[in-house]
């Protein structure tokens, strides 16, 4: 009966140390304008605007002082009077979710934050819009980024040709509706398909500079297929 006993409570025993061993770990998901709690890590992590930009503030971690992206990259970090982490989160036009992980040195304790936000392209702040079609044959100027922006066809396949572009490197394509389509943002390195021509689809696209704050200067102009 003892001897049970005994290896009852080393079992049980043997147990509890291997739950204790496992990393303590939390997965949150941050809205902006929200707080979260980060777990065994303590302290909190809001995610507010400061003007146009995304900002994470991450205060009071007991130890979890590692704060990467999920690739395991460090963030842009800011300067704050407070003593707090306070890093710039970088975004896209449209739905973004980004996830941040804080950790201890040891890697046993840990947080997952996904923040969440949306973007929406600012056509007020448009230095030109204009539309090109199947019908037009001339170049179209970007006040902006400096070139011009053609739409040509190869066969049944529609594409936008760009031209001596100065400042902008960086494209998006949206549904007549904003919504975000299947192109994503990318760098302009050649001529960008649009796909079979006579879909009779209409697209929003904007193109900007690399660095280009969300609400700032770029060039938006619709295209119109068959």
């Amino acid at each position: 009966m003892f001897t049970k006993a005994l290896l009852a409570l080393s079992l049980t025993a043997g147990v509890s140390s291997a739950f204790a061993a496992q990393p303590r770990h939390i997965s949150v998901r941050l809205e902006v304008g929200q707080t979260v709690g980060l777990g065994d890590c303590q302290g909190t992590a809001t995610a507010q605007r400061r003007g146009s930009d995304l900002i994470l503030i991450v205060a009071n971690t007991r130890d979890c002082s590692r704060i990467e992206n999920a690739y395991g990259q460090p963030l842009e970090r800011l300067p704050d009077g407070e003593g707090k982490a306070v890093f710039r989160l970088p975004e896209q036009i449209g739905e973004n979710n980004l996830t941040i992980i804080a950790q201890s040195k040891s890697g046993e304790t840990s947080a997952e934050v996904t923040v969440h936000s949306r973007v929406e392209a600012s056509i007020d702040n448009s230095k030109s819009e204009f539309s090109i079609s199947t019908t037009g044959d001339r170049d179209s100027r970007l006040a902006v980024c400096g070139g011009k922006v053609k739409l040509e066809f190869v066969g049944s396949e529609a594409y936008l040709v760009f031209k001596d572009l100065q400042n902008c490197h960086e494209y998006d394509i949206l549904a007549e509706d904003g919504q975000k389509v299947k192109f994503p943002l990318t760098s302009i390195d050649g001529p960008i398909s649009l796909g079979y021509a006579y879909s009779g689809l209409s697209f929003k696209v904007i193109v900007r500079s690399e660095r280009a704050q969300i609400t700032g200067n770029f060039d938006t102009f619709k295209v119109k297929l068959k």
